[in-house]
């Protein structure tokens, strides 16, 4: 497929705070970031969101991330320094759940300044090894 856009074929699962970051912050230069190298994002819920809701949230990210890596699409998890310990044991057992296989990498902390500029070249490198090539159950 000429001119495809691999944010189709690379996804970040993102932490609301950071999505939502004021400007100029540490979370905002990561969302900049991830998204200049390339990566979609799909939302984690908002970690003031009651838990019920939270857990049907997470059921459907756990759907469509057993799909993504189902067809070789890289995952990755970025959660904000001020997400709970708790949400994010909650993330990672419903992602587990549905992806048997193949468990995305989580970077815990991603917006803390140290751990941006790591962060981000680990996703580079992940960009890099990862072809943007359409999975074969996409029609040209």
């Amino acid at each position: 497929m000429k001119g495809r856009d691999g944010r189709s074929l690379r996804v970040a699962l993102v932490s609301d705070a950071i999505l939502n970051a004021a400007p100029g912050t540490d979370a905002d230069r990561l969302r900049a970031g991830v998204t200049d190298q390339g990566w979609g994002f799909v939302a984690l819920p908002p970690s003031d969101l009651p838990e019920a809701a939270a857990a049907a949230w997470l059921a459907n990210i756990a759907d469509l991330t057993a799909e993504f890596t189902r067809h070789g699409l890289a995952v990755v998890v970025l959660f904000a320094t001020s997400e709970r310990r708790e949400r994010r044991r909650l993330v990672l057992d419903a992602l587990a759940a549905a992806t048997a296989t193949t468990t995305p990498t989580a970077h815990g902390d991603a917006d803390a300044p140290a751990l941006v500029d790591p962060i981000l070249a680990d996703l580079s490198r992940r960009s890099a090894a990862h072809t943007v090539q359409p999975p074969s159950w996409v029609a040209s």
